[in-house]
């Protein structure tokens, strides 16, 4: 077990470049073929986060609210798309029109259309790994 985690550890930057060009093509074969569309935020979700360590008191739990948004596909079935914690960021209100993106054979995979939405995983995954082998082969 010992080995395997050092196995790990060596190859990380390598683990992490694979795995940061695999997020960049599959997220480029989803652009390819997805939908754009408008939807509307319904309503306001509020939902308690639990963060630890963050004050002195353990298990401090915060209040954040997120756009809770539905659309429809060319079918005209009403779907709900989950717009992740950075939405909690965005100034959306109830009734607003918002662009959303999503795969015509799988509604329910679906994002907010915004760059942010769509490449912070491919591109921090992308950053991580750059900066990874940087460090092990430069540094």
């Amino acid at each position: 077990m010992e080995q395997l985690i050092v196995h790990i550890i060596i190859y990380l930057p390598e683990i992490l470049s694979v795995a940061a060009i695999l997020m960049v093509i599959q997220r480029f074969h989803f652009l390819k073929n997805a939908i754009r569309t408008f939807g509307e935020v319904t309503g306001i979700e509020e939902r308690q986060n639990t963060r630890m360590g963050v004050s002195s008191t353990p298990g401090h739990r915060r209040v954040v609210h997120y756009p809770v948004i539905h659309f429809k596909d060319t079918a005209n079935n009403k779907y709900r798309c989950i717009a992740g914690m950075a939405a909690r960021f965005l100034n959306y209100g109830v009734g607003d029109r918002v662009p959303v993106i999503y795969n015509p054979s799988n509604p329910q995979k679906c994002f907010l259309n915004h760059i942010y939405f769509v490449w912070v995983t491919p591109l921090g995954c992308t950053l991580l790994a750059i900066g990874a082998i940087a460090y092990k082969y430069i540094i």
